[in-house]
Order: structure tokens, then sequence, then C-alpha cells
């Protein structure tokens, strides 16, 4: 839907997309000659769409944009451990990140 009005334009748009995520941590922990090293490897996938409303102005060779909206996500899986998919990383209340 676009409403030209003098000099603007406003869109109402929505968008739709997979996000794929991925996660390294590195932990080592030295206690006088003793090393510990610890890597950790996490993968998360993600459905999302993204409703947004467009305000756009031209500006001589120039087209400038404002965008807003918020992005609803349709599936959102939990960072699985590469090594063990079972493995899902969590915050300090046990709800999966």
């Amino acid at each position: 839907m676009n409403k030209n009005v003098s000099t603007f334009s406003l869109h109402l748009l929505i968008d739709a997309g997979y996000l794929y995520s991925i996660l390294e941590i590195e932990e080592s922990l030295t206690i006088y000659d003793v090393i510990d090293e610890t890597s950790y490897n996490f993968k998360a996938n993600n459905f999302y769409i993204d409703p947004s409303v467009s305000i756009e102005f031209p500006l001589n060779r120039l087209l400038l944009a404002f965008k807003t909206g918020y992005q609803i996500d349709l599936y959102k899986g939990a960072f699985k451990l590469s090594s063990n998919k079972d493995d899902v990383l969590q915050n300090n209340k046990g709800n999966e990140t």
C-alpha cells in the first residue's frame, strides 16, 4: 500500500526470513601452572516475519527512508551444542535462549 502526499511516501511492508546463528564460547582457567581450556560451539535456527512502516523522502538524487517494525519469531530454535544436539544453551532460570 502506497500513499503519496506531496514530497514523501508512506509504505506498509512485511518481510519474512530465516536466521541461522552460530555462537562460539572459549573458556580458559589458569591456577598456578594448571591450565584448563574449553570451547563450545552452538548453532540455532529461526524463522520470522517483520511487519513494518516506511516513510521515504526524496532529496535531490538521494532517497532518505525511515523504517520501523517488529520482528515476530514464528519458530525459535534453541542454541544446540554442535557435538551433542541434546545439550542446549540455557539461562540461569533454566529457560532456553
